[in-house]
């Protein structure tokens, strides 16, 4: 199980990262307290995948904050793609963290412009532009969980079947874990119905705006959290690997859709328990009561791909509550768009951000 405490966490942290990274010259080995902000800024993808298709440069169209569009950065990063990433929201915008309807501000917008619906007839994020192939025009994938299917499929292999068994079998183990990420519905359980209220409630209202309404927004989106995440546990416990997959440590798609909903919560808890302890995230000892879960979110923190594209963005997204003063060094909140890929993170996100890797329990709420 994780550690109760953020100190002893990121002992583990630290330890894991070291094995996970390539190494570091004597002369450039940063300060543990630095080492976040070394290891996790993160660099256009210039050392791209090697295809015969020549420039593998894909375009994402998306937001940092978005749970769906964090799943492709994810499987883009984690399989060195390069790509470019473009703003577009209908909700919400640079100037701030918080839905358009509680400011003036715009959004930033895309969505609904033909260009786009051509793309996307659904008008949603992500949408991804492949690259021109060969004697062909820009084909476009919407769907994250498609696209993070496309990724793996064409670019790592590997993390379609992390079982080594028959290839069928290993890609429908994994696959299963994406298509049990979609069920369900408002009357019921569901990833779909908690993110969404959850982190409307908590990163993208104004704290000064949270009222009772909102509280039960919060208690509902929890419980709903709880009971999938029992329901994991459990699969995880009895099958006594991650996510019913057969090795502990490797990698597969089945680890992206329930990892970003893990982050999702955790981070919402700890930016409610900073605003009623003043900061700080959860108290002392308030960690997760799914030592399997708990485990598997660590295991995921020392991945650098899933720091910089799921939890940097996570931790940023819910700044109002944590009282984070920037998102990117040399730039205010959002100021991303157009860039190849993520921004680099201030050292003060990277600080805070250690102070918060670990599975949340679900008693933060006020």
């Amino acid at each position: 199980m994780l550690a109760a405490t953020s100190g002893a966490c990121m002992t583990r942290l630290r330890s894991a990262w070291m094995h996970v990274l390539p190494p570091l010259s004597a002369h450039a080995q940063p300060q543990p307290a630095r080492l976040a902000s070394s290891l996790h800024a993160s660099a256009p993808r210039t050392d791209a995948h090697d295809d015969d298709d020549g420039d593998q440069t894909h375009t994402i169209f998306g937001r940092l904050s978005s749970s769906n569009t964090q799943k492709v950065l994810w499987m883009f990063e984690e399989a060195r793609v390069p790509y470019r990433l473009v703003a577009a929201s209908a909700r919400l915008g640079a100037a701030s963290p918080f839905l358009v309807d509680f400011q003036s501000s715009l959004p930033y917008g895309l969505v609904n412009q033909e260009a786009y619906r051509d793309k996307n007839p659904h008008g949603y994020i992500p949408t991804v532009v492949l690259p021109v192939e060969k004697n062909t025009n820009a084909a476009a994938l919407w769907e994250s969980n498609t696209i993070v299917r496309y990724v793996a499929d064409r670019y790592a292999p590997q993390s379609l079947n992390a079982c080594g068994v028959n290839p069928a079998v290993g890609r429908a183990l994994v696959s299963r874990w994406l298509d049990w990420s979609l069920q369900g519905n408002d009357y019921g359980p569901c990833f779909g119905s908690a993110n969404h209220h959850l982190v409307d409630a908590i990163a993208r209202t104004p704290p000064e705006k949270f009222d009772d309404q909102a509280r039960q927004v919060v208690d509902k989106a929890v419980s709903q959290y709880v009971h999938l995440f029992n329901l994991l546990e459990q699969a995880i416990g009895d099958a006594r690997t991650p996510l019913g997959v057969c090795e502990e440590e490797a990698f597969s798609i089945a680890d992206v859709p329930i990892a970003v909903e893990l982050n999702r919560f955790s981070l919402a808890m700890h930016a409610l328990a900073a605003t009623k302890n003043g900061g700080g995230g959860c108290e002392e000892g308030a960690s997760a009561t799914w030592p399997h879960l708990s485990a598997f979110y660590e295991r995921m923190l020392v991945r650098p791909a899933f720091w910089r594209a799921v939890f940097l963005p996570e931790v940023v997204q819910n700044v109002a509550r944590l009282g984070i003063a920037q998102s990117a060094e040399g730039d205010g909140y959002g100021e991303w768009s157009g860039k190849l890929g993520l921004p680099k993170w201030s050292d003060e996100v990277n600080q805070r951000a250690e102070k918060l890797a670990y599975l949340a329990a679900p008693n933060a709420a006020p």
